[in-house]
């Protein structure tokens, strides 16, 4: 865990300079992050383009094994941190179970998908037949730890959908990429 500008984050410094290089490259106005804790990685991808708003998922309760210290509030500081560095208006919560929020948008809405919520097989699968509509643009995630969760997931998703190809992001903590 690191925290920078007094925001806690499940990252490496590796992690923020990949989300802030594709925001930059790419240049999108809407960006789905699927699984937000305290907003550092809305906060970086925000900050990388001033054209993008960021809609957060998550239930702010935490994943299963995190203790009522790590849950507790994470709410209110994921809010008390976006606007603390004047991200209101730009980085919006958006709470409930991921899977079912997806409903709320139209295939092609997002210019780019970031997913980093659920690393169970099954939860991070159910986001990426959910999420992977949704985006006309670039479709990233975090925490791809060779025979985990996710790595079975994005691996079982591929498959499933001919055509694709996953990238690993190079100096990064199991970054991905899906490339169509």
């Amino acid at each position: 865990m690191i925290e920078v500008d007094g925001i806690r984050g499940h990252f490496i410094n590796g992690d923020l300079e990949f989300l802030q290089a594709i925001v930059k490259h790419t240049h999108p106005r809407l960006i789905a992050e699927i699984g937000s804790f305290c907003g550092l990685s809305a906060v970086a991808m925000a900050s990388a383009y001033s054209g993008s708003v960021v809609l957060c998922h998550d239930t702010w309760q935490g994943s299963e094994g995190w203790t009522k210290e790590w849950t507790e509030g994470i709410d209110r500081e994921f809010s008390a941190n976006v606007d603390r560095l004047g991200f209101r208006g730009r980085i919006h919560p958006v709470c409930g179970d991921s899977k079912k929020t997806a409903a709320l948008y139209p295939d092609g809405f997002f210019d780019l998908v970031f997913i980093d919520g659920d690393h169970c097989e099954a939860g991070c699968y159910g986001d990426l037949v959910a999420w992977y509509p949704k985006c006309a643009g670039a479709f990233i995630g975090h925490d791809r730890v060779p025979g985990g969760g996710v790595d079975k997931a994005t691996a079982r998703f591929v498959r499933e959908h001919h055509g694709l190809r996953i990238s690993e992001i190079p100096n990064t903590h199991y970054m991905w990429k899906i490339d169509r």
